[in-house]
């Protein structure tokens, strides 16, 4: 969205730098603030994301068609 804004000349070169970095930083920050809430087991009995990145969704594994 930065560099859309920056192409169509709503922000310059220098804000949209400030933009990304300001996401950078809300990104670091809430890897961060999930670390920390499973060290503090506050997410109970729920499984860990997976190693990988990506979102693992159990189910019953049956199929239904409604």
């Amino acid at each position: 969205m930065a560099y859309d804004c920056y192409q169509r000349a709503e922000v310059s070169i220098e804000e949209m730098g400030e933009m990304l970095e300001l996401v950078e930083a809300a990104r670091l920050w809430a890897l961060i603030e999930h670390e920390e809430a499973w060290a503090l087991d506050l997410f109970g009995d729920y499984p860990q994301d997976h190693p990988g990145g990506v979102q693992v969704i159990q189910g019953s594994g049956k199929p239904t068609c409604e």
